[in-house]
């Protein structure tokens, strides 16, 4: 088929995103096609560099979401794969994708940060009586750290700018 308005087209890297099980036991993969244009659309492109085996400098895209045929993954009857990329980059993928979906907010909402900030502030008062709500706490402080890095927010000053409110 012929891709019309900004459908890809064309052999492209291709990152799959599907589980190990569907990857496993399915006949397809679902994932997103790398660009090497520069869109411009930091909220829903993840940069990967050459250094990963590419070509060039490209972008995952996540607005572009396929499911393929695993077949396709084969060059000359042997199976074709350029990389694995780092924790760190597929974490990038997943902000990326929840974003596309609508499963996160592309913008960061102070009032649900704050909020994040006094629900730990309030288990961090409950914990020091209650031992099992230590694993709650840290939990809900790794949230509040993912939410704050995923919008480029230093997280501590996010808690400074908590508290300076709250004291007013």
């Amino acid at each position: 088929m012929y891709g019309i308005d900004s459908e890809q087209q064309g052999a492209r890297p291709f990152v799959v995103v599907s589980n190990d099980m569907g990857n496993t036991h399915s006949s397809i993969a679902v994932g997103c096609p790398l660009t090497s244009r520069d869109k411009n659309q930091k909220k829903i492109h993840v940069p990967v560099s050459q250094k990963y085996g590419l070509l060039d400098n490209s972008f995952i895209m996540a607005e572009h979401i396929r499911s393929i045929s695993k077949r396709r993954f084969f060059y000359n009857g042997e199976p074709w794969r350029i990389t694995i990329l780092p924790q760190k980059k597929m974490l990038e993928l997943q902000y990326a994708l929840e974003t596309e979906l609508g499963f996160e907010s592309p913008m960061f909402d102070e009032g649900k940060a704050f909020k994040m900030v006094e629900h730990i502030k309030t288990l961090q008062i409950k914990s020091r009586q209650e031992r099992d709500l230590v694993e709650i706490l840290n939990e809900k402080v790794e949230s509040f750290i993912r939410y704050c890095s995923r919008h480029q927010k230093d997280y501590k000053y996010v808690i400074s700018e908590y508290n300076r409110l709250a004291t007013v």
